[in-house]
């Protein structure tokens, strides 16, 4: 019951003053841990209260019979769902497709993003296509539509300029609307290449682009690439990046995000301690350069010509990534990614454990040994 108690309590704090913590805080995710911990409490309750009746037995039926009074909503869609979930993609009619597009996306370089159609449904789910990167290999937008991650801000935007009908929206995020111009240079700096779009609307603004080219047509899908992106992790600012001075780096990201001449330039965000100037205005105009890159599991390594100046690094930046060595640290840079100025012409990043992760494993010691004490006590 403490237990219980504990996390309904807990569950409750955070669905009320989530927010405070961050603005990208989703509450409806703490339903189950609430639900659950209310089921529990009534549960122990009854129990508690039927061991002090003089029939306890009777109590029982009697309980059961008052909770199994409370029928189902009508209708009672729970086997239908059941049915749908679990028969897996390959009964679905339209299996093909999604079939077909991992085949033609496997082994292609760059990263995948689709448009976000209801239509998607008829794959088993409008989020079918995230499961991409484990049928294929083929990588998709980083943070995908996870709303609590720092890259949820870019890609849920992305959503609004390439899909006419886009998923619910993180508090911090201003709703965009279709914009395939713009949507198409954000993808871009995000390494996609390939894009499959269900709505007819977003298929005609895309080819109105003049960017993308038709891999193949689906009926209801349509398959595109932009041979424009090489699907390399790193690209050179020989020119330099803006930088910008912020303690909110959150709204920095939306700001970005809504100003369309940014599209194509990573803003670098810096402390306001640190005397950054303020967020220069206008398309960059550099070109960036491709870097060899080579990445594993918890390593990125790439190579350079142009020591000293800024380096986009297209992955979610998260503070367990730390230089190895060619160069001092990693900046976070609108739209969530990571900038890097190289000190040597190699530089190596490792996805290493944070002072904090080492807290963790080893409070993990002490709790198992707490375990172990508990299950050897005697119980009356």
């Amino acid at each position: 019951m403490a237990i219980a108690l504990l996390q309904a309590s807990v569950a409750f704090a955070l669905f009320q003053w989530g927010y405070s913590i961050s603005k990208v805080f989703v509450n409806c995710r703490l339903w189950p841990f609430l639900v659950h911990a209310i089921l529990v409490l009534g549960a122990l309750g009854a129990a508690s209260l039927l061991r002090r009746a003089r029939h306890p037995r009777a109590g029982l039926a009697v309980a059961a019979l008052v909770v199994f009074a409370f029928a189902w909503d009508v209708p009672n869609h729970n086997r239908g769902y059941a049915l749908w979930d679990f028969q897996g993609i390959e009964a679905l009619p339209d299996a093909p497709v999604f079939f077909d597009v991992s085949e033609r996306l496997r082994g292609t370089p760059g990263r995948f993003a689709y448009d976000m159609h209801p239509g998607n449904e008829r794959l088993g789910s409008s989020r079918a296509f995230e499961a991409m990167p484990a049928v294929c290999g083929k990588p998709i937008v980083e943070g995908g539509i996870l709303n609590s991650a720092l890259g949820a801000l870019i890609a849920y935007s992305i959503q609004g300029e390439m899909s006419d009908s886009p998923a619910g929206w993180p508090l911090r995020v201003i709703p965009k609307k279709l914009d395939a111009e713009t949507g198409t240079r954000h993808l871009q700096l995000l390494g996609v290449r390939h894009f499959l779009a269900r709505s007819s609307f977003v298929q005609e603004a895309i080819e109105e682009t003049g960017r993308w080219t038709l891999l193949h047509d689906y009926g209801k899908w349509r398959l595109y690439e932009n041979s424009a992106v090489d699907g390399s992790l790193v690209h050179a600012y020989p020119g330099g990046l803006p930088e910008e001075a912020t303690d909110d780096p959150q709204g920095a990201i939306v700001e970005w995000a809504q100003d369309p001449a940014l599209a194509d330039t990573p803003v670098v965000l810096r402390p306001t301690a640190s005397g950054a100037p303020n967020l220069r205005r206008g398309p960059f105009t550099g070109v960036p350069e491709s870097c060899p890159t080579t990445l594993s599991f918890n390593r990125l390594e790439f190579t350079t010509e142009h020591v000293g100046a800024p380096h986009l690094v297209a992955e979610s930046y998260f503070p367990n990534w730390r230089v190895r060595e060619g160069a001092e640290r990693i900046d976070l840079a609108a739209p969530g990614l990571m900038v890097v100025t190289p000190t040597a012409r190699t530089v190596v990043l490792e996805f290493a454990p944070t002072r904090i992760d080492w807290i963790g494993r080893l409070l993990l010691v002490p709790g198992l040994l707490l375990l172990l004490i508990l299950a050897k006590r005697k119980h009356p």
